[in-house]
C-alpha cells in the first residue's frame, strides 16, 4: 500500500529546440520516453508522475536524465 507520507512526485519540465527535423525527432522521442515511463502530460513541456518512495523516484530520474537530449534544458523536480 502506498503511504501518502512516502509518495514522491516527479515533475519534468523541459525546453527543447525544434528548429530542425532532427531536433523535432529528438524532442518527440523524449516526450514519448516520458509517456512510456508512466508520466502524464500537464502541459506540452510539463510532465508528472507519482513514485512510491524516494529511492524509486531517484532511479526514475536517473533513467530520464540519461534519455534527455543533449541540447535544450531539462529539469527534474521532486515533491513530497
Amino acid at each position: 500500500m502506498l503511504s501518502p507520507y512516502r509518495i514522491m512526485w516527479l515533475v519534468v519540465v523541459f525546453d527543447l529546440p525544434v528548429g530542425t527535423k532532427a531536433e523535432r525527432r529528438r524532442a518527440t522521442g523524449f516526450r514519448n520516453t516520458l509517456i512510456d515511463e508512466g508520466f502524464i502530460m500537464k502541459q506540452f513541456s510539463v510532465y508528472l508522475r507519482a513514485c512510491p518512495s524516494r529511492s524509486s523516484a531517484d532511479s526514475l530520474a536517473e533513467r530520464i536524465g540519461k534519455r534527455a537530449p543533449p541540447e535544450g534544458d531539462v529539469s527534474i523536480l521532486f515533491f513530497t
